[in-house]
Parts: C-alpha cells; sequence; structure tokens
C-alpha cells in the first residue's frame, strides 16, 4: 500500500478529525489560539484530544508521528495531547505560532506558551 494511500483515501474524514480538533480547543476565526496553561489545566479537553487517537490511527498515515512512536515505545511523555494536536495540524499542513507568554493570576507570574493557529 503506496505511503499516501490514506491521504488519497480519507480526505474527508482527515478534514473532520482537523475540524474536531479545532472545534475542541475552541479555535475560529476571531479566537485563533489557545494556551498551553489553560489546555494543562483542562483535563476534560485534554481528554477530549487523546479520544481523537483511534480516528487518527483510522484515517491517517501516522506510523512515524512522534505521539504513536512514543505509545509504541512505551516512552511516556508530560503532554501527549499537545504532541497529538502538533501531529495532526501538521498532517493537515496547519501552520501554528508558539509564542512563550507570562500572565499574573493571583498575583502570581505564571509563564506560558501561547498557541496561534494560522487558519
Amino acid at each position: 500500500m503506496p505511503k499516501n494511500s490514506k491521504d488519497n483515501l480519507y480526505k474527508n474524514e482527515q478534514l473532520e478529525v482537523k475540524n474536531k480538533l479545532l472545534e475542541i480547543l475552541k479555535i475560529t476565526q476571531e479566537k485563533n489560539y489557545f494556551t498551553l496553561y489553560e489546555l494543562d489545566n483542562d483535563i476534560e479537553t485534554q481528554n477530549l484530544i487523546l479520544a481523537l487517537e483511534g480516528d487518527c490511527e483510522k484515517y491517517f498515515a501516522c506510523g512515524e508521528w512522534t505521539f504513536f512512536r512514543y505509545k509504541k515505545d512505551k516512552k511516556g511523555c508530560d503532554r501527549p495531547y499537545l504532541i497529538l494536536i502538533r501531529n495532526i495540524l501538521s498532517a493537515m499542513d496547519v501552520q501554528y505560532i508558539n509564542k512563550p507568554m507570562s500572565h499574573v493570576i493571583d498575583n502570581i507570574k505564571t509563564s506560558t506558551t501561547k498557541y496561534f493557529i494560522i487558519l
């Protein structure tokens, strides 16, 4: 089976997975970003993202994705949901820019990363 066969067979399904991801992250034309701080503190959103794993295996040629290599090698990672986000966006040729930022929460300065999705 040629490497691009899933890309040819499942274009619509891949687009649906990408759109589900953007919906989970609440990405719109008006709000095209998410912060790692918000994502790290939202277990429900993390679980929704990780639930896309089965669709990714089914519709993408994902053998070389970092998310699946870590899983196969039984290597743990701190933020598997972030790795899966990056893998899906990259597979769909969606560009993003990440910028470090800091903000104050309860009088405590917190550093995080803001991810801008280029739609």
